[in-house]
């Protein structure tokens, strides 16, 4: 369920499959406005907002360990034995950092910069460990964006139910023009020309 300021956006056919599709599930975003928009350039219809941001929040649970395991191969057992995980410095088992970044990938490319947008540069420190039944919050802002390219600086964050911080960075992200432009503050794709 989406949920945020204006319209709800329209579900999405394109739904995930496979492995990432329970990790899809069970996600709320947010979005807002702030500052002034800046369009990208006469040709692209693309326009974006410095100060935007978007947010998803997500339960993390035991299958998202196995799942992520099936994709990356990652067997660490801090990952996987309860026994060791409770002798090491995070007393419990943890996910890992894939599964934690992984939720900016579903905010960046879903609501902030939107559709088409792909990571062309991360610096995160990952902050605090995260584990089944915690749930994180990620949240993105827009820092700036190119006047020559559709190129945006975005800061990057993931909190837990505590508000605990447990990644930090920043991201450069390249929006390919699909199309179906956002206009700023609606999250619903709208018709290209």
């Amino acid at each position: 369920a989406l949920e945020g300021e204006g319209a709800a956006r329209p579900a999405r056919s394109d739904a995930p499959v496979g492995p990432w599709a329970a990790i899809a599930c069970n996600v709320t975003a947010k979005w807002s406005t702030l500052g002034e928009a800046h369009q990208t350039s006469s040709e692209e219809a693309t326009v974006t907002v410095v100060g935007e941001r978007a947010s998803r929040t997500r339960r993390i649970e035991d299958a998202d360990i196995r799942r992520f395991t099936e994709i990356s191969g990652d067997r660490n057992p801090l990952h996987y034995d309860e026994d060791l995980a409770k002798r090491s410095r995070f007393g419990r088992v943890i996910v890992q950092g894939g599964v934690t970044s992984g939720l900016l990938n579903a905010v960046v490319a879903e609501d902030l910069p939107g559709p088409g947008s792909v990571f062309l540069h991360v610096d995160w420190s990952f902050k605090a460990p995260v584990g089944p039944g915690d749930e994180i919050t990620a949240s993105v802002e827009v820092l700036s964006a190119r006047e020559d390219k559709p190129i945006y600086e975005l800061a990057t964050t993931i909190t837990n139910q505590d508000g605990v911080v447990v990644l930090d960075g920043t991201a450069r992200v390249w929006r390919e023009d699909l199309g179906s432009p956002r206009i700023a503050g609606d999250p619903t794709p709208h018709p290209g020309p």
